[in-house]
């Protein structure tokens, strides 16, 4: 086949369509494309969710750390209360033995 024969054989687009698909990208970098920004966004959601996760914990152990400063400040008081009991009984152990 003479370069003529081919030419003919091929069918030409018209000119207009030429100049449309020369603007957009082919099939494999479309693909490319559409993987790329389905990565970002999977990242974007990954970071999205990471940082809900670590903003719920960061509350949760400021409850925590309240709540245990609460408890320290209860388990003192009681523990003040326990030894004002004792010196109470040891006094009244000794009113006891001194009415007998």
């Amino acid at each position: 086949m003479t370069t003529e024969q081919q030419s003919e054989s091929k069918p030409q687009a018209p000119p207009g369509e030429a100049s449309q698909s020369a603007g957009r990208p082919r099939g494999g970098a479309r693909l490319a494309i559409g993987l790329a920004l389905l990565a970002m966004l999977g990242v974007g959601g990954g970071l999205l969710a990471g940082y809900r996760y670590w903003s719920d914990m960061r509350q949760q152990l400021q409850r925590l750390d309240a709540s245990l400063a609460q408890a320290a400040r209860e388990q003192q008081e009681m523990g003040t209360r326990l030894r004002q009991t004792y010196q109470d009984l040891a006094h009244q152990r000794e009113q006891i033995a001194a009415q007998e």
